[in-house]
């Protein structure tokens, strides 16, 4: 969880973890039992021996699969996927969902490049920069520091590229906005988060997180009902939290990011403990919050953003965090 010191933000090691080449592969060769090493070898076409054990113990060494032996003589070891490893997975399921879903496609596994996209620390930067407004690279740079013109317009070309942004030629340059598909790319943040919280259950220390910034990436997909009218702030309690609030301002059946300054007073506020964040938007326990003021509007938009974000299997997964 350490690099050079400073703890590394939540959910960053869930996707550098399932990104790696070869790891979505064996864990669905897994997800069926537990298999012994050269079976598993015999597989996973192309995956050399070295390479199986090196993954085979990073993912013993996070929890995602467990190293037993038998007790016959003589004894022969066997991988198999613990409660941790099936909900890793979960993710690896939405990132092929969303695949599917756009007309993107992996040259390899299902899900494996928009897992790549989202554990790439820089391409989520942007995205999560661009989903205010369309900005050019001048105001984007001054957003994402520190970072080089042209490695910006390497990364904005990229993304382009593979059909995440929009360029837009105007008479006052360049500027870039967000793909229509792109922003259900922050759904595999958020359950990265939630698959590390559960993971590291009674860790003291506080980690952070960009919980609302994935919400300002994710809001525009939600689908309130068309009768909700109103602002509403939402605010994570603790001192890991990258932001200090979050508006979103409900109309017509959509939810829309208001600048960071609100240019109103909301009508209502959502609150509560990231662990109470993630267990309301992945688990569907809304009571871990504490509304203000407009109950119904506040309840209208946590709906909502839920509805993108439970999916199938993942109804368990707070059942691994303690709520005192």
């Amino acid at each position: 969880m350490q690099a050079g010191g400073a703890v590394a933000p939540l959910g960053r090691l869930a996707l550098k973890l399932i990104a790696q080449r070869w790891v979505i592969a064996v864990l669905l060769e897994l997800a069926d039992g537990p298999l012994r090493p050269h079976e598993l070898e015999r597989r996973v076409v192309g995956l050399s021996h070295a390479g199986l054990m090196r993954r085979l113990a990073e993912l013993a060494r996070n929890g995602v699969v467990v190293h037993t032996r038998s007790r016959e003589i003589p004894p022969r070891a066997y991988y198999g996927l613990t409660r941790c490893g099936e909900e890793l997975l979960t993710i690896a399921d939405r990132a092929a969902r969303w695949e599917e879903q756009t007309r993107v496609r992996s040259r390899t596994l299902p899900g494996a490049w928009a897992l790549r996209v989202v554990a790439d620390p820089r391409a989520l930067e942007v995205l999560r920069a661009l989903a205010l407004a369309p900005s050019g690279p001048r105001e984007l740079g001054r957003r994402i520091a520190p970072v080089g013109h042209a490695a910006l317009m390497r990364r904005l070309a990229g993304l382009t590229l593979d059909g995440l942004l929009i360029r837009q030629e105007l008479r006052g340059g360049v500027r870039y906005e967000l793909a229509e598909d792109t922003r259900g790319l922050a759904e595999l943040a958020i359950l990265a988060m939630g698959w590390e919280l559960a993971r590291d259950a009674g860790r003291d220390e506080a980690r952070p997180s960009d919980l609302l910034g994935m919400l300002r990436l994710l809001a525009p997909a939600a689908s309130p009902p068309p009768e909700l009218q109103g602002v509403c702030l939402l605010r994570v309690d603790g001192p890991g939290e990258r932001e200090p609030g979050l508006s979103l301002a409900a109309a017509g059946g959509s939810l829309r990011a208001l600048p960071a300054s609100p240019v109103q007073r909301p009508a209502a506020i959502l609150q509560g403990s990231l662990q109470a964040w993630l267990r309301a938007l992945l688990a569907g326990s809304p009571s871990a919050l504490v509304t203000v003021a407009d109950p119904v509007l506040a309840t209208g938009v946590l709906d909502a953003l839920a509805a993108l974000l439970c999916v199938p299997r993942l109804d368990s997964l707070f059942d691994l965090i303690k709520i005192s």
